[in-house]
C-alpha cells in the first residue's frame, strides 16, 4: 500500500508527481497490480492553527507549551514560521490513523510524502503505529506550497 501525507498541492501538479512515482515503482509501466490501494491523508494540526501565526516567537527563546512536542534545531529559528510543526493533538491524529489502516489490514509498503516537516511527523506517526518504522519516508520534492 502507497501513503502520502500531503501539504496543500494543486491537484494537476499532484496528479502528475503521482503517476510519476508509481511509474518508478513499477518500472515504467502505467498498470500497477490490481491490488494496489492508495492511502492520501492529510498532515495533523499543524502549530500555527492551533496558535496563532506566531505561535514559534513564544518558544523561540526556550518558551514551553505543553500542546507543541519538543522542536528540533533549526538554522533559523524563524523557519517554523512557514514550516510549522503538529501539535501534540496531531501527533496523535496521526497514530490513530496508522491504527485505523493497521485495523482494516491496511499496512504500509511504501511512502510518500511532502517536504513540509509536519506532513514527515505525520507519515512518521502513521508507521511508527504500524511498527513498520523500517519503511522510508521519500520526500517528493515539488509537493510543498511554499515552494
Amino acid at each position: 500500500m502507497f501513503f502520502l501525507p500531503i501539504n496543500f498541492v494543486r491537484l494537476s501538479q499532484f496528479s502528475v508527481d503521482l503517476m510519476a512515482a508509481i511509474e518508478r515503482i513499477f518500472g515504467g509501466r502505467r498498470q500497477p497490480t490490481q491490488n494496489l490501494r492508495i492511502v492520501i491523508t492529510r498532515h495533523g494540526e499543524r502549530a500555527d492553527q492551533a496558535l496563532g501565526r506566531y505561535w514559534w516567537k513564544r518558544m523561540q527563546y526556550g518558551g514551553q507549551n505543553s500542546l507543541i512536542p519538543r522542536l528540533p534545531k533549526r538554522d533559523k529559528f524563524d523557519e517554523w514560521d512557514v514550516d510549522p510543526s503538529l501539535t501534540v493533538n496531531g501527533e496523535h491524529q496521526a497514530t490513530n490513523v496508522g491504527r485505523r489502516l493497521r485495523g482494516i489490514c491496511c499496512p504500509i509498503d511504501y511512502c510518500y510524502s511532502s517536504p513540509a516537516y509536519r506532513s514527515i511527523q505525520t507519515a512518521n506517526k502513521i508507521l511508527e503505529s504500524q511498527g513498520r518504522r523500517a519503511v522510508p519516508i521519500n520526500i517528493e520534492p515539488g509537493t510543498n506550497i511554499n515552494e
